[in-house]
């Protein structure tokens, strides 16, 4: 979500273009909301909350744990990267303490399908071992 677009939008047209599949999305949304664990709510986060619960995506942050480090004292750990994820996905997110260098703690998901994998519907052809074995 660009820093001019204020509102959530863009979550309805990108799921309906990808209408029929799971979805990840994550990003660093810069939206406060109680629900991942930020003290009150502003506008961003209200909106974007609103959108992912009509979209159905799920949010994978565990919401007691902070993805942003503070700088400074006089500021607080927060969690403005988020991950919203289709039903049919489970995953296990966590942050890794190590910062590389960003104020932003890196993210990690293990995601696992809920559906069945469809099988390859090309037809095979079975091959003789001996006629395709070199000599």
């Amino acid at each position: 979500m660009g820093r001019r677009q204020q509102d959530a939008t863009w979550v309805n047209s990108l799921m309906q273009t990808l209408q029929g599949h799971s979805v990840l999305i994550g990003g660093d949304f810069n939206a406060w909301h109680t629900t991942w664990g930020y003290p009150r709510n502003n506008s961003r986060g209200t909106q974007l909350l609103v959108a992912m619960r009509h979209t159905r995506l799920e949010l994978l942050n565990v919401p007691e744990v902070p993805t942003r480090i503070a700088a400074f004292a006089s500021q607080r750990d927060t969690t403005p990267d988020l991950t919203w994820a289709s039903p049919n996905l489970r995953g296990i997110w966590q942050t890794r303490p190590d910062t590389l260098g960003s104020d932003h703690l890196p993210i990690w998901i293990t995601l696992q399908a809920l559906q069945a994998i469809p099988e390859n519907d090309r037809p095979f052809r079975k091959m003789g071992y001996i006629s395709y074995h070199p000599k």
